[in-house]
């Protein structure tokens, strides 16, 4: 086993390199007036990046969100030639569970800024708690990008190795959502200590009945019946699914055939758009956009964007965070249209939120694995974390509690109690 050296980290960037943020912003320039015609069907709009762009200037400060990010201990650990950053906030209780929160794009690790705390010291009795885990992806924030062809498989296994070679843990509970979903899906596939899994986004195709719906796509061709299709499609769901899953699978499928441009583009022209999306305006607009698409309206928060923006532009990381849509698109189209490749071993569960994009069906996720948990929310979206962080977490804890102390795993605890901590840990 490779011995490993983690370093303390602090988030800290200079005074000209955050000047030069806001200058650079102040200097540009929007239209005075929006294009006619133009809704958020075509993109954000002109007034509400007028708006972002205005609380950058002049409420948003960077030193506070610094200060913020450094309240939690960080740190950085060579990993396979790669500089691997990450969030370790133990808990007090030593029967605290491993948990790794894995975040996506255009997310960072701050994705999860407002659950750590009651994660690793809950607020009240009897209840689970976590040494809590949150690395940046290779190519995002703190972490540098790896050698090409880096693959999502690759990245699970550096994620493993953090949490059982690094930090020490014989097993764990592993959260992941994006393209931490994907990540999740394929160390809850090939790694025994990853040993409970819990996704708020999910990749597979349509399983059971709802698979035979999607048959009357077939049907689109022949005269006289093709232009029924989707009105047939949509009874049909409605005779198999419930409400709920329909709107899951239709927002699903609206998505898919009007808001994957950018993933397109990043997955075939990544230098492209990495070299073009680099001042903090563009970066207001392209990031800003996705969070006004994903997340719930009634709870999305302006601080959140203006801080991953933020992040993205002092790092210097767009760019490389992009990459891995070209990079990882065998593993993300295998997860897709088969759910034999990836299968789960562990018990695992999803959370639904209604603004997710990438959500499916009881039915189609429980053919991919032992489904143990599935939850249904009214609020939320693909930034869970952010937008319900209490749901968030009473699902962590729920699953925990029912999943991670049972008769295969009664050992766990007493096993996590005496992990060794490498040097420089708390």
């Amino acid at each position: 086993m490779a011995t490993y050296s983690p370093k303390p980290f602090t988030v800290h960037f200079s005074d000209d390199k955050v000047k030069e943020m806001y200058d650079s912003l102040a200097s540009s320039h929007l239209l005075e007036h929006e294009v006619p015609s133009m809704t958020w069907d075509d993109g954000i709009t002109l007034d509400r990046l007028k708006e972002l762009k205005r609380k950058f200037e002049t409420g948003f400060n960077w030193r506070k969100v610094e200060a913020e990010m450094n309240a939690v201990p960080h740190y950085t650990v060579e990993i396979e030639g790669m500089t691997l950053h990450y969030v370790h906030q133990p808990s007090p209780d030593e029967g605290a569970i491993p948990l790794i929160l894995m975040h996506g794009w255009p997310g960072t690790f701050w994705d999860f800024a407002k659950v750590i705390e009651e994660l690793h010291k809950p607020s009240g009795p009897c209840m689970p708690s976590f040494n809590v885990v949150i690395p940046s992806m290779p190519g995002y924030g703190f972490s540098s990008l790896p050698r090409k062809a880096w693959t999502l498989e690759d990245t699970g296994r550096v994620y493993n190795k953090l949490m059982t070679e690094v930090l020490g843990y014989k097993t764990y509970f592993a959260q992941g959502g994006d393209w931490g979903s994907m990540i999740l899906r394929i160390m809850a596939s090939v790694y025994p200590s990853c040993r409970l899994a819990h996704f708020n986004m999910f990749r597979c195709p349509p399983g059971g009945l709802l698979a035979y719906a999607e048959y009357i796509d077939y049907l689109a061709p022949v005269p006289l019946i093709g232009g029924y299709v989707k009105s047939m499609k949509a009874v049909a769901r409605s005779w198999i699914l419930s409400p709920t899953d329909v709107k899951m699978v239709r927002r699903h499928e609206d998505f898919s055939e009007s808001g994957r441009g950018y993933a397109l583009i990043q997955g075939t022209r990544p230098s492209t758009i990495g070299y073009a999306i680099h001042t903090p305006l563009a970066l207001l607009a392209y990031i800003g956009e996705k969070f006004q698409a994903w997340s719930d309206p009634t709870l999305l928060s302006d601080k959140d964007i203006l801080a991953t923006v933020a992040l993205y532009y002092l790092t210097n990381t767009f760019h490389s965070s992009v990459i891995v849509y070209k990079m990882s698109g065998k593993a993300r189209n295998d997860m897709a249209t088969s759910s034999t490749l990836w299968r789960i071993k562990c018990r695992f569960g999803f959370s639904y939120f209604p603004y997710e994009i990438g959500a499916m069906n009881y039915g189609s996720i429980s053919r991919c694995g032992p489904l143990v948990f599935y939850k249904a929310h009214a609020k939320g979206g693909h930034f869970p974390a952010l937008d319900v962080p209490r749901d968030f977490i009473s699902d962590l804890r729920e699953m925990a509690s029912r999943y991670w102390w049972t008769k295969d795993t009664y050992m766990v605890k007493s096993i996590n109690k005496k992990f060794d901590k490498p040097e420089g840990h708390p």
